[in-house]
């Protein structure tokens, strides 16, 4: 009877460390003693970075999701379907501390982005046709909008794997299969600018804080079907890592760009613990949208000097 008795106090005492039965959720512990955030996680959710006109607002009710059918990630094309290589996976729109969520952005609590009208036109400016320099990132398969710094789930290849050192956090990200390496303690920043920028990273507690700066130019311009943002060189991302459950990261962050945005903007996003596996990514080896994109213009431009010219003066 005794050792039943002690049995069933060591199982209560470990649920309870686990907030199984009610207690504080205890964050595990690598074996250097760092919080654990080790793993495959996912972002995959049909929630995006601005809330869409369909919602009233950030956070919506059982009864309004019900109600209203979120939007497909690609929008129909001239006969009325979706994109044909957008599967359904039977994704839903996001959950934050039990709250369903339309956006990641919080704050401004409409979940829009408070662009500066000079910050607007440069997110909205589009790309020419003069040349591959001038087309986006993405179609030149350089970097892609949704890996951030902050991250942002895109159509696909959403997932992420978090491994830990002594000195090091790394982030592998399944979207054009890249890696930010984060050193651990604060120090100036690298004035160097870079893709993803140059970002620090420190321990708060159970969270890990990252701070980073000094992007590349090219990377300000960020489009994609579900994200169009435009960031400055100089603007400054600070973001938080926390587990919050046994299966749950919360990612946090808030950018601070005066030059685009009338105030600092912050988002939240739910990384969901997932078997994987994280595929490799492979763009530039079948990348044929960038010739055949440059190809057509020239081809517009052809047919364009050879039709007459309706403006000459007869007389």
């Amino acid at each position: 009877m005794k050792s039943a008795i002690g049995l069933t106090l060591a199982l209560m005492l470990a649920l309870a460390g686990t907030g199984a039965i009610g207690g504080p959720y205890r964050v595990p512990r690598t074996a250097l003693g760092q919080p654990d955030l080790e793993g495959l996680w996912t972002s995959n959710s049909l929630s995006r970075l601005e809330r869409p006109d369909i919602y009233p607002t950030v956070v919506i009710s059982e009864a309004q999701a019900r109600a209203v059918r979120p939007l497909p990630l690609i929008a129909p094309d001239a006969t009325g379907q979706a994109d044909s290589e957008t599967y359904d996976e039977g994704l839903a729109l996001a959950r934050v501390r039990g709250q369903i969520r339309t956006a990641w952005i919080v704050d401004p609590p409409d979940g829009r982005l408070p662009f500066t009208p000079e910050g607007r036109a440069r997110a909205n400016k589009p790309p020419t046709f003069d040349g591959p320099e001038t087309r986006t990132n993405q179609e030149r398969c350089l970097m892609m909008p949704g890996v951030g710094p902050p991250l942002a789930s895109s159509l696909y290849n959403n997932n992420l794997q978090i491994l830990q050192t002594k000195d090091h956090v790394v982030v592998f990200l399944e979207m054009n299969h890249e890696a930010r390496i984060i050193p651990i303690g604060r120090r100036p920043h690298d004035q160097v600018p870079r893709w993803m920028g140059d970002t620090i990273g420190w321990w708060e507690g159970d969270a890990l804080v990252m701070e980073t700066t000094n992007f590349a130019p090219a990377q300000s311009p960020r489009s994609s079907p579900l994200i169009r943002t435009y960031l400055s060189p100089n603007a400054v991302i600070t973001e938080r890592l926390e587990r919050v459950s046994p299966g749950e990261i919360l990612y946090s962050y808030t950018v601070v760009d005066p030059p685009n945005y009338t105030r600092p903007w912050r988002g939240e996003m739910p990384l969901k613990r997932t078997k994987g596996p994280i595929y490799e990514y492979a763009c530039h080896e079948g990348n044929y949208s960038l010739p055949n994109i440059l190809a057509g213009a020239r081809a517009q431009e052809r047919v364009a000097a050879s039709a007459p010219r309706t403006d000459a003066n007869p007389h």
